[in-house]
């Protein structure tokens, strides 16, 4: 896959001053969604060979919002040039969809 230089960029909201508060990722990293109540669950795969299976972000909605929020994050990741992609950034209140929230985790998980 030939590499766009889209990234996908997000923070907790805590000051981005240890591991996983602030992530950038490949926009090909991308896997796919899980929503939940009142979360959409973003997968990305690793960074590295040392991570688990895939890596996970869970953003805040607003509820019965999680399919809008999905429809604008790929709309972004089609047709972003290449750059910097604000998925959710907690520290300065900047968010890609107006129903995101905030960030409520961010993480490396194994598949199921």
């Amino acid at each position: 896959m030939a590499k766009s230089g889209k990234y996908v960029y997000w923070n907790t909201g805590e000051g981005a001053n240890a591991t996983a508060e602030a992530v950038a990722v490949p926009a090909e990293s991308f896997r796919g969604f899980d929503p939940g109540s009142g979360v959409l669950d973003v997968f990305f795969e690793p960074l590295s060979d040392t991570q688990a299976n895939r890596m996970k972000v869970t953003l805040s909605v607003a509820d019965g919002k999680q399919i809008a929020v999905a429809k604008a994050i790929c709309e972004a990741l089609a047709s972003a040039n290449a750059g910097i992609i604000t998925l959710a950034d907690d520290d300065n209140g900047v968010y890609l969809h107006g129903d995101i929230t905030a960030v409520g985790d961010s993480s490396d998980v194994n598949a199921a």
